[in-house]
């Protein structure tokens, strides 16, 4: 695996510095190097297509090779996709965490603002005015 990611990066630079030298030749004298720089675009091109191959025939692999371990072992694969799960659902439990109650909605604010406060002297400005937690 280390070594197919080795390749897609030294095949990501090649494209990096074809392109950089593209332009530079372009910025020198684009109708003295238009040969060269149709042809640097070309490779350019053909390095691209190779790159876009080799990444989807790594996700390909990868996704056969996903298929073919879930059928042979089913237990494993729920585990598996807890993973992909559990960073979303601790984002959740983070938002909704205490240090947030102030938010609307939250049974904190609802409590400092019963009917019988609805009309006191405390807010002392509109809701929309910027302070919260009044």
């Amino acid at each position: 695996m280390a070594r197919v990611d080795k390749d897609l990066r030294r095949t990501k630079h090649e494209i990096f510095a074809l392109d950089h030298r593209i332009e530079e030749l372009r910025r020198e004298d684009p109708k003295a190097n238009e040969s060269m720089i149709y042809a640097m675009r070309k490779e350019k091109y053909e390095l691209e297509m190779a790159l876009t191959k080799k990444k989807d025939d790594l996700e390909m692999a990868l996704y056969e090779w996903t298929r073919k371990r879930g059928r042979k072992d089913t237990t494993k694969q729920p585990s598996s996709s807890r993973i992909f799960i559990s960073p979303s659902s601790h984002r959740y439990q983070r938002s909704t965490s205490p240090r947030h109650g102030s938010q609307k909605g939250s049974p904190k604010r609802s409590h400092h603002h019963t009917p019988s406060h609805r009309g006191s002297t405390r807010r002392s400005c509109s809701p929309g005015c910027g302070h919260r937690g009044v």
